[in-house]
């Protein structure tokens, strides 16, 4: 008989994929590319196979698989994986799904992109939650 070790990796693996499959319209995420740059994204649409995301800061739509968590990229696309969906506290959520709606409708002005004081203390905030959660 072989018996076969899990480790805590693929235990906490296992349950992000599992909690990755759950994700819904306008739930936030955090994914992670290829170079280590981070992506806050925010669900725009769910089927069978993938999950469809903008990222909030730079509008960029990503597809990522459901039943993986990687980015399904297009040749010259960066690569990425989902690394995160913890929920946000209330108050951070609506920060970034209202920086999110600015962007997506708003100008392209470089007054238009600026931060908020508020937005900045909300994704300070997500950069330390995200480091440090599944």
């Amino acid at each position: 008989m072989i018996v076969v070790g899990v480790s805590n990796q693929n235990l906490n693996e296992n349950s992000l994929i599992e909690k990755i499959k759950l994700l819904e319209v306008l739930d936030i995420f955090h994914a992670e590319s290829k170079n280590g740059a981070s992506l806050v994204c925010i669900v725009t649409h769910v089927d069978s196979k993938k999950i469809y995301a903008r990222r909030i800061t730079t509008q960029e739509n990503c597809n990522f698989d459901r039943e993986t968590g990687l980015a399904v990229a297009a040749p010259g696309e960066s690569e990425a994986i989902i690394k995160s969906v913890k929920t946000l506290p209330i108050e951070i959520y609506q920060i970034m799904t209202g920086l999110d709606r600015r962007y997506r409708l708003g100008g392209k002005g470089l007054e238009d992109a600026k931060l908020t004081h508020d937005e900045k203390k909300a994704l300070l905030f997500i950069d330390e939650f995200y480091s440090t959660t599944t």
